[in-house]
C-alpha cells in the first residue's frame, strides 16, 4: 500500500509542476493558438492530469471512504473520533 501513496505523490508534484500550461489551454484562446499549444504538451505523460489524482487515507492509504476534511477513511476515523482524538465529534445516540 505504500507503493500506491507513492505513486500518486508523484502524480500530485507532475500535476503541480503542470498545472499552468493545462490552465493557459482552458483560457480564452483562439483554436489557431491552441492547437500550437497543444502541440507542446503532448510529450506530457498521461500521469500528470488532475483527473489521476487519487484522494487516499494518510494512515491507511484506503482510497474508498473517505471522510475528506480530515482525510481519513470512515474506518479509523471512527476508531480516532470513539477515542478521543477528534475534539467535537461524538457519537449518536437517540
Amino acid at each position: 500500500m505504500k507503493y500506491k501513496i507513492l505513486i500518486d505523490n508523484k502524480r500530485r508534484l507532475l500535476f503541480k509542476k503542470n498545472e499552468l500550461k493545462y490552465i493557459s489551454i482552458k483560457v480564452g484562446i483562439r483554436l489557431n493558438q491552441k492547437l500550437k499549444i497543444n502541440s507542446f504538451l503532448k510529450p506530457l505523460t498521461k500521469n500528470n492530469t488532475f483527473s489521476k489524482i487519487k484522494n487516499r487515507c494518510f494512515i491507511t492509504s484506503r482510497s474508498k471512504g473517505l471522510y475528506k476534511r480530515l482525510k481519513v477513511s470512515r474506518i479509523k476515523f471512527r476508531e480516532m473520533a470513539l477515542t478521543g482524538n477528534y475534539p467535537g465529534f461524538t457519537k449518536n445516540c437517540w
